[in-house]
Parts: C-alpha cells; structure tokens; sequence
C-alpha cells in the first residue's frame, strides 16, 4: 500500500505551493473545459461524460508525468538524451500529416476509440519540449564551444525544423507563431 502512495506522492524537495497551484490550475481548466463543452452536448448527455472522462484520464496521466519527472528528471538526462527528444518531436510533429485535417490544419493526431475519436496535437508537446532542450543548451557553459554559432546551432535549428513543420506542412500558422515566441 505505501508503495502505491508513493507513486502519488511528489519528493520532499518539491515546492508545496507549486504543487498546490498545479492542481489547482488542473481543476480550474477541467471546470472550465466542461463548461464549455456543455453547449456541444445538448441533446447528448454521452458527449459530455466522455469530455469528463477522457479530461480525467489526461488529468491524471499529466500529474503522475509530473511526479515522475519531479522524481527523476536532470538536465544531465537531458543532455545525453537530448537527440531523441529532438527526433521524438520532429517525428511527433510529421505524424499529424497521417491524418484527417481539421479546419485546414493537420496538426492532430487521431486515435480511434469506439464510438468516439481523442485527439493529441503534439506540437502542444513540442512547447514543453522547446523549453528543456533550450534550457539545457543555452544553460550550458559557453566555454566548452569554439565560436556563438556552436552554441546555439543545434536548439535554433531544432526550433526552426519544427515551426516550419507546423507552419508549411501542418498548415497551423497559430501554433507556429506560439512555437516560435516561446524560444
């Protein structure tokens, strides 16, 4: 049994009010989502239980990541797996051309389940993904690279690949415009 509690619970070293705010912000997004997904489902109550449901599922799935990460995570990791989160992306962001548009974007990928389709945009994911690799490059020590362009060429070409994959290919001018503000 404490093993399980472990599994929910962040380390000693986490800031408390952080972790009050997340899930408070958590709670305030799922209300906010639910509210407004109750004018889709008029005439469809099923409609509104799986927007709950699948919130829930991704509620949960997003705060045992921040557990995890809280546990676990280094730049050093990040450094020496920094390729993969890289290509990871880049793959991520190229998988959405596999499926339907929606709006003219094809920035989603769509995995079927019965009676319903969820939705993942994984250049949503490329946000978070901007903001660790940048860190762990830019934080670097400067000395350790001969000249500036061999300190910024690997996080500003990464940024660049994958706006231009959101903006030309996926068709989502919005999401690379925020893609590009946030690095």
């Amino acid at each position: 049994m404490k093993k399980i509690i472990n599994l929910f619970k962040m380390p000693s070293k986490s800031d408390f009010i952080l972790h009050l705010a997340i899930i408070g912000l958590a709670v305030f997004g799922f209300v906010m989502v639910i509210s407004a997904s109750m004018g889709l489902s008029i005439g469809d109550n099923r409609y509104l239980v799986f927007t709950g449901a699948k919130l829930a599922i991704f509620t949960f799935i997003g705060y045992m990541g921040m557990v995890f990460c809280a546990k676990h995570f280094t730049f050093e990791k990040v450094a020496k797996n920094s390729m993969i989160l890289m290509f990871g992306t880049i793959i991520a962001l190229m998988a959405c051309l596999l499926f339907a548009g929606s709006g003219g974007a094809k920035a989603w990928i769509r995995l079927p389940i019965p009676g319903r389709e969820v939705t993942i945009q994984p250049s949503e994911f490329a946000k978070i993904i901007f903001m660790i690799i940048l860190a762990t490059y830019l934080g670097d020590d400067r000395k350790k690279y001969d000249s500036w362009w061999e300190f910024v060429k690997i996080p500003v070409c990464f940024v660049l690949i994958c706006v231009c994959i959101v903006w030309f290919l996926q068709s989502d001018f919005g999401s690379a415009v925020v893609l590009f503000l946030i690095a």
